[in-house]
């Protein structure tokens, strides 16, 4: 459900319109019963988020992946949205599993490279590709996917709604203090970079909490270049999760 519902707010205190803003979908009631305590996936090992309009997010299952601008030589197809496709390799990087000490790693096949986390690999060498990873393609600029390790992952799943999650890929804390923790979430369907700030729902008696759900209605009336946009809001278990635009330094 969405956290508050409307409140009387005091017009002048509220710039409602002085620009534009895109929204995103309307938020469905979440199920507040409790999570699962354990997931299994025989399968799936890891998930790669796809951060630009170019490609799709990709399930991990098999042993191995290929990438790049062939067809007829790779499992998936480089796009990018900055890229010229004869600037990708036929076959760009490789994607795979080692079962037994349960590893994913990366192989750099280009000529003209591949970065992760910033740092260029070097050519036809195995490299560990860690929980978190930032995959770049050609430069730093060039920003392809998030892995995400599934086992790790699952401590997330176990941690919030179904709801929370079927939206949205939760990433890095990117912030933490007296009043919640914030972390980089990418939104599936825009792939648009957000913040989710999760505060623990301690708020005390009724005042309180009028005067909390009165910030936050007048928040989500606010739409100015200036002003962090919050888009959506929820309250499940014992936690208010507040889905933010995401602003860089």
């Amino acid at each position: 459900m969405d956290l508050f519902s409307q409140q009387d707010t005091n017009q002048n205190d509220v710039i409602t319109q002085p620009y534009e803003c895109d929204e995103l979908p309307d938020t469905p009631e979440l199920d507040v019963g409790s999570a699962p305590n354990s997931f299994e996936f025989p399968n799936l090992w890891g998930t790669l988020i796809s951060i630009d309009s170019g490609m799709k997010h990709i399930e991990l299952s098999k042993d191995e992946y290929s990438f790049g601008r062939d067809c007829h030589q790779v499992d998936c197809v480089l796009r990018h949205s900055s890229c010229l496709d004869d600037n990708f390799s036929r076959k760009h990087f490789t994607i795979g599993f080692n079962g037994s000490n349960r590893e994913a790693y990366i192989i750099d096949n280009s000529t003209n490279g591949t970065l992760v986390n910033s740092d260029k690999l070097v050519k036809d060498v195995r490299h560990h590709l860690q929980h978190l990873s930032r995959i770049n393609v050609i430069s730093e600029k060039n920003k392809v996917f998030i892995f995400l390790d599934e086992l790790k992952y699952q401590e997330v799943r176990s941690k919030m709604s179904d709801t929370i999650l079927s939206k949205y890929f939760i990433c890095d804390v990117v912030g933490k203090g007296c009043f919640g923790t914030v972390k980089l979430c990418v939104q599936k369907e825009t792939k648009m970079y957000l913040a989710i700030k999760e505060v623990e729902n301690s708020i005390d008696g009724d005042n309180n909490r009028k005067y909390f759900a009165s910030e936050v209605a007048n928040l989500k009336a606010v739409c100015h270049p200036n002003i962090v946009t919050l888009y959506e809001s929820f309250l499940w278990r014992d936690s208010i999760y507040m889905v933010l635009e995401y602003c860089t330094p």
